[in-house]
């Protein structure tokens, strides 16, 4: 086994792939490792040296793992330790965002030890990630189902990882069906949130009564509002590149939405102009733009959003 290791990328998908080396050192190593846990904004004046070589009474070796490593300071002596090579059962595991790559740390770790990136999630990766969450909490979903867990999942992998958990210890024989599915992630609730945005992207008065319930109910109107300026980009994607005479598949391809969702969203573009879609992109810009201001509640922009969206008068 390699004594070093760096993993960058996603917050998620990083801490996942530190905690899978954790198990595999600990599983690997002939003796018992004491494991410590540092911020790499407090390693100064040779405190990581201090951790590493003071003794344990109960463990031959260490595993220390490095949050936030891209906030090592100099003086805490990893490249220095790295020049002279680790000890035996000695394994650092360090974690960032991102780690220059021109200095001489990155370069240390990458010749001696190993780097591990892993680029943020976007909508063509997140099938296959899915379903590796699915199957390390050994869960089976119908192709219906799974489709629909696509299709109303953002791309918060800890969200995912959280409701993959909970599929787990449902009581059922086989693979679990949609409307299964739909009443694990709902509940009683029901998949309010995206019924809202297909409301809203067929202008229908509806939406209205939907968005009053959902906020009734607790929902993050920050969440809401995300995920509104989400659709309204991805549709204006989809009616641009139709308008220039690119078929569902080639659509596809450039957005990176899937087939059956671009079919929906054409279907939905039919009850707009390309301009009253820019206009919406424009009134969202100002409405997130007066919210972080403090000059506008969250609740408000979203029924100003939502009136303008269906075409109702504002009172």
């Amino acid at each position: 086994m390699k004594g070093i290791y760096l993993f960058t990328g996603d917050s998620f998908l990083r801490e996942r792939a530190l905690q899978r080396k954790t198990i595999e050192i600990r599983k690997n190593s002939p003796t018992e490792l004491q494991e410590d846990h540092l911020d790499g904004e407090e390693l100064r004046g040779g405190r990581l040296l201090e951790e590493l070589f003071t003794p344990s009474l109960f463990a031959a070796g260490k595993l220390i793992l490095i949050r936030r490593a891209d906030k090592l300071h100099e003086s805490a002596g990893l490249v220095g330790l790295l020049e002279r090579g680790l000890p035996q059962f000695f394994f650092i595991l360090l974690t960032a965002e991102k780690l220059d790559r021109r200095g001489k740390l990155y370069k240390l770790i990458a010749e001696r030890g190993a780097v591990e990136d892993y680029p943020k999630p976007d909508r063509r990766s997140l099938p296959k990630l899915i379903k590796e969450l699915l199957q390390e909490h050994e869960v089976k979903l119908t192709p219906d189902a799974f489709r629909y867990l696509l299709e109303t999942s953002d791309l918060d992998l800890q969200r995912i990882a959280n409701e993959a958990e909970k599929f787990s210890i449902y009581p059922h024989q086989g693979p679990l069906g949609i409307e299964e599915l739909k009443e694990l992630i709902f509940g009683a609730r029901g998949p309010g949130i995206f019924r809202f945005l297909d409301e809203l992207s067929e202008r229908r008065p509806g939406a209205l009564a939907n968005l009053r319930e959902l906020l009734g109910e607790g929902e993050d109107p920050n969440r809401i509002f995300f995920m509104i300026a989400g659709q309204v980009r991805a549709l204006l994607a989809v009616k641009s590149l139709a308008g220039e005479g690119h078929n569902l598949k080639e659509i596809a391809a450039q957005t990176g939405q899937y087939p059956w969702l671009v079919k929906k969203r054409l279907a939905q573009v039919r009850g707009f102009s390309e301009e009253e879609l820019i206009e919406l992109l424009y009134l969202l810009q100002e409405e997130d733009a007066k919210i972080k201001r403090g000059a506008e509640e969250p609740e408000a922009a979203l029924y100003r959003v939502a009136l303008h969206f269906t075409g109702a008068s504002v009172a």
